[in-house]
């Protein structure tokens, strides 16, 4: 179901989780996702999201909010478009182009942006990416947690196949546009084999990305983790018994292997150029004339 709100306000100060993607601002067009990724802590109960697999809320007027309130910053900073709670361009942006028109508005004004999605749908706006990136800076991270398609059908059931994702990521780099994937989280038993990151840090590199970031740690809780137990066992696993056998009710789940597999990570980057943190962009405020 959508259901559409009329937001009062918009930009989010980032700080915590969210300066780690490279953003000073972040806003929530939409909260709730058609992705139904099944590890997403976004359906955790301290959302606030009640059907976060079925409702999908709004903000309408995030456009016209959007330009009264960069009108009134005397700062500018990186602004991105995705929330804690959403991805910017799940399907319903296909039709609504909230995030387009947002897009649009933070071009006029001269802002840098950070997109991190999951959907390849974000090159229906590589023209205005593309201006953005001309006048300051545009950068795209996408997650992708495994190399498998087949996997990922599983645990990211209605988010666009990683090998579409990487196809994205190359025609975006080759317009000049930072890129960059986040392995977030890396989940245990399920996508923190060897191959897998392996696999993801080379395919990155080849489709000109300039960074790799990682999540070192899945997090269950309340009716999240009741969620993913559900989701493993109707994939015919036996995974929810191991998972309850070895984190209980913890709210980090780390893989075994997690020290070993960070060492991996930072030592392939390494070697293909790529650096572990986003690419993050240093606005440049107009200096001030001296008067003497």
């Amino acid at each position: 179901m959508i259901i559409k709100q009329n937001a009062k306000s918009l930009l989010i100060k980032s700080n915590g989780i969210e300066s780690v993607f490279g953003n000073d601002f972040y806003m929530n067009i939409y909260r709730g996702c058609s992705h139904n990724c099944i590890y997403c802590d976004s359906r955790s109960s301290c959302y606030r999201v009640e059907n976060f697999d079925k409702d999908v809320i709004v903000k309408d007027n995030a456009v016209e909010l959007l330009e009264k309130e960069l009108v009134s910053k005397r700062k500018k900073g990186v602004i991105s478009l995705s929330g804690a709670m959403s991805d910017c361009y799940m399907h319903i942006e296909k039709k609504l182009e909230l995030t387009r028109g947002c897009l649009n508005i933070l071009d006029k004004y001269n802002y840098p942006v950070m997109i991190h999605t999951k959907s390849d749908l974000v090159l229906r706006d590589i023209d205005i990416l593309e201006k953005i990136n001309n006048k300051t800076n545009a950068n795209v991270l996408f997650t992708i947690t495994t190399i498998n398609d087949e996997h990922a059908r599983i645990i990211e059931p209605n988010a666009p196949l990683p090998s579409k994702r990487f196809k994205a990521l190359k025609s975006l780099s080759d317009k000049g546009i930072t890129t960059g994937i986040a392995i977030w989280p890396i989940i245990p038993f399920i996508t923190d084999q060897e191959k897998n990151i392996n696999e993801l840090i080379k395919y990155a590199h080849l489709a000109g990305c300039k960074y790799v970031i990682f999540g070192d740690a899945l997090t269950l809780r309340g009716k999240q983790r009741e969620y993913f137990y559900k989701k493993l066992d109707e994939a015919g696993s036996d995974l929810a018994k191991k998972y309850k056998r070895l984190y209980g009710d913890s709210y980090v789940c780390k893989s075994k292997n997690i020290e070993k597999i960070k060492k991996i990570i930072r030592d392939l980057c390494e070697e293909c150029g790529l650096e572990t943190k986003v690419s993050y962009y240093q606005v440049k405020e107009p200096s001030q004339i001296s008067l003497f």
